[in-house]
């Protein structure tokens, strides 16, 4: 029997504070895609790996920038 591991799922308020990006960021995010999320209701439930995969290709993006 395999065990499947379920994805950690955080708020946007929660993210907010974690990453210190502002709410509306992270809801424009979610609406576009860019990170996974469900919508219950008014509120989203981003996946966690979802948003340290962003952040991590966004901060080797910008280091690529700064060594041209």
């Amino acid at each position: 029997m395999e065990i499947r591991k379920l994805p950690v799922m955080i708020t946007i308020r929660q993210a907010s504070d974690e990453t210190g990006l502002p709410d509306y960021l992270l809801r424009r995010l979610c609406i576009t895609g860019q990170i996974k999320a469900i919508k219950s209701g008014k509120k989203y439930w981003l996946n966690k790996d979802s948003l340290r995969k962003l952040l991590a290709e966004e901060k080797e993006e910008k280091h690529e920038e700064i060594l041209g």
